[in-house]
């Protein structure tokens, strides 16, 4: 008979119905991050990711690199990368992937992209000595350490229009902008103590008020 394989139930409970071809997958390892193995050089927000428009011939920065600008240069140069999103490929936050990584063919391209940049922003004869350097990280670093050392001169120079400034024929706020670049780029040279750079802040503003009320 047919009740004699059904199993026995309560009153008033209904049969499962069995399940069949299903399993139980195993639990995820707990120290995998799952979006730290994925690499989508097509990610907008990725660094090694290249727009079109992004090409060996942009020029990032109106100014040349001379020698001795090499401070306000190497800041405008920061924010341009910066703002392409390749900043790290010349501080050393993107470090170089190995041969066989799936990455590197794409580090590689946005190295050389990088590279090229620069050397369209310095003058021919710095270009011609960085040439074979290799990365773009070590043509960086090849600037700042060659340039840098000028810096005693360059402070000397800022001290000098520092002191002999004068308003003339220049409106007050004009004034006040070029006295304030130019201990900008003194403190950037040569950082003063913060309680110093303080003060001196503190003297730019109070000649600018006391000027704003005599006018």
């Amino acid at each position: 008979m047919a009740w004699k394989n059904a199993s026995i139930r309560p009153p008033g409970t209904s049969a499962a119905p069995p399940v069949v071809g299903t399993s139980i997958a195993p639990p995820a390892p707990a120290n995998v991050n799952p979006a730290a193995t994925i690499f989508d050089p097509n990610d907008a927000v990725s660094p090694y990711f290249l727009h079109p428009n992004k090409n060996p011939s942009l020029i990032l920065v109106s100014t040349v690199l001379s020698g001795q600008n090499y401070h306000p240069w190497a800041r405008a140069m920061e924010m341009a990368l910066q703002s392409k999103n390749k900043l790290g490929f010349v501080d050393g936050t993107i470090p170089i992937p190995n041969v066989g990584e799936v990455k590197y063919p794409y580090w590689r391209r946005c190295n050389n992209m990088v590279a090229t940049w620069i050397m369209r922003a310095i003058s021919l004869e710095i270009a011609s000595t960085l040439l074979w350097v290799g990365s773009a990280e070590r043509i960086w670093s090849t600037l700042r350490a060659r340039f840098s050392e000028a810096d005693i001169f360059r402070i000397s120079d800022l001290h000098a229009e520092i002191h002999q400034i004068r308003q003339c024929d220049l409106t007050v706020s004009a004034y006040f902008a070029k006295l304030k670049n130019l201990w900008d780029e003194l403190q950037v040279i040569r950082p003063l103590p913060t309680w110093l750079h303080a003060s001196v802040i503190k003297c730019v503003i109070s000649d600018y008020w006391r000027l704003c009320s005599s006018t």
